[in-house]
């Protein structure tokens, strides 16, 4: 009887082994910047690919979730990592740092610690911001940089009402604490005052039509909250939020004082415009075949992991010529 009970444990400690195995990454973490940086080594070898966290969840979010698995599917071609944020999962949380310039120099001492001379760096919406950071202070340090969505970059007013309407915006992500999304929202790229030709690095991005790259995040959220709040108010899920929008659903006034000054702030055209002039050669573009709206889940599964990896491989081989 003893007997089998040590081969029962063992296989449950080769089965725990096998598992964890099984992930396609290894978790590491690295002392930086007075900080402990959580990250992700998918392993592989050639050109280092370095996936830059979003504002939700980690750095696993490119390996489940929506997006999961991609980050692996370039470990076969590439050596490649993906971040956790300071103050997001693993990582240290001091309490500061949460401003554009400290997180996009925090993926630069990462680079430094693991003695990485150059990168790839990819990214959505947040992260967007720290590449740009990157390639406008460390322009040595990159290879290239991929986009997943037009750039973005915070409007920016002194009307009172629109700074009211922001902080209420930056609540309405739940999982993301208001706090560390404020220090981010006054970030400009030196892009929209330079010369064409600033940012001498290759780089592409994904575009998905003129009525979502040429509109500001700030005027999308209005229209989302105001359309939550008339037909699924409980679904806004922090109360100050609901509150708000309820009441602007109430005071059609108000609501389009707001509606007019986030159109007159809104420089998401001149802004785009001028992120396409900055790169030098002419910066690339694909365009998935997904319109807001569809399930993402299923264009997923079905052709948008595909379409992404396609594109961003065949940009990545042309970084190696």
């Amino acid at each position: 009887m003893r007997s089998y009970l040590i081969i029962f444990f063992l296989l449950l400690i080769l089965s725990a082994t096998n598992a964890q195995d099984s992930k396609p990454y290894q978790e590491k973490f690295v002392e930086t910047n007075e900080i402990s940086l959580h990250y992700l080594d998918f392993g592989g070898n050639g050109l280092p690919i370095i996936f830059l966290q979003d504002f939700h969840d980690d750095a696993t979010e490119w390996v489940k979730l929506l997006l999961g698995p991609f980050a692996p599917r370039f470990s076969k071609t590439n050596r490649v990592f993906a971040i956790t944020r300071r103050g997001w999962g693993k990582s240290s949380d001091p309490g500061w740092g949460f401003e554009v310039s400290t997180q996009a120099e925090d993926a630069i001492a990462f680079m430094d610690a693991l003695k990485i001379d150059k990168a790839v760096f990819v990214g959505r919406v947040p992260a967007c911001q720290d590449m740009t950071y990157i390639a406008e202070h460390h322009p040595q340090r990159v290879a290239g940089l991929v986009y997943w969505n037009a750039p973005f970059v915070p409007l920016v007013s002194n009307d009172s009402l629109l700074w009211q309407f922001k902080k209420i915006m930056m609540r309405m992500a739940c999982d993301v604490p208001i706090h560390k999304a404020i220090p981010r929202s006054s970030w400009q790229p030196h892009y929209l005052k330079a010369k064409p030709g600033s940012i001498a690095i290759p780089a592409m991005y994904f575009s998905y039509g003129d009525s979502m790259d040429l509109q500001s995040f700030d005027r999308r959220f209005f229209e989302v909250g105001m359309m939550m709040a008339k037909q699924a108010p409980s679904e806004i899920c922090d109360s100050t939020a609901r509150e708000y929008f309820l009441l602007l659903a109430k005071n059609p006034e108000l609501q389009n004082s707001i509606s007019k000054a986030l159109e007159k702030a809104d420089r998401t055209a001149a802004n785009l415009e001028a992120f396409k002039k900055a790169f030098t050669p002419t910066i690339k573009m694909a365009m998935p075949n997904y319109k807001f709206g569809d399930e993402f889940e299923k264009y997923w599964k079905e052709e948008g992991s595909d379409f992404y990896f396609k594109h961003i491989s065949e940009f990545i081989v042309t970084l190696k010529k």
